[in-house]
């Protein structure tokens, strides 16, 4: 993983970091003593336009009944260092950023339309900002 990181920064010149912002935020997790689950599923019972049967979230959070999303900065586009325009490679493909961000956006939407509240935690603020990021985080789940 950390070979495509580093491969696909070089083509769009994104700051990237070693991807390692799901085990921070695991992490994170242990060490405030909550409950989680990792790689949740959610079976998909409708038709949708990315041909899924099911969708996976980085992290469950069964007390709130919260879903948490890490996403990266390259692989999910983020609009800070992406146009909507622009052309992003992937292995198996090219795709304008716009697609990304409809593909997470039907992503969302599904687990909210399901009863399901989401945090979407962007990996440059993992990286660059974990104090912010642990400070938010806690405040949504110990309320």
């Amino acid at each position: 993983m950390r070979f495509h990181a580093c491969l696909f920064s070089i083509y769009n010149k994104v700051p990237m970091m070693p991807i390692f912002t799901q085990r921070k935020i695991k992490n994170l997790l242990l060490q405030n003593n909550i409950e989680f689950s990792t790689q949740y599923e959610i079976l998909v019972d409708r038709s949708n336009p990315f041909s899924r049967t099911k969708l996976l979230y980085d992290f469950y959070i069964p007390s709130k009944n919260l879903l948490i999303e890490c996403n990266g900065s390259y692989w999910h586009c983020d609009p800070r260092f992406f146009q909507s325009e622009q052309i992003v490679k992937f292995p198996g493909g090219t795709y304008k950023s716009s697609d990304i961000w409809a593909r997470d956006k039907f992503k969302l939407d599904f687990a909210c339309d399901k009863g399901y509240s989401v945090h979407t935690i962007w990996e440059f603020d993992i990286n660059n900002n974990i104090e912010n990021v642990t400070k938010t985080l806690l405040k949504i789940i110990k309320g």
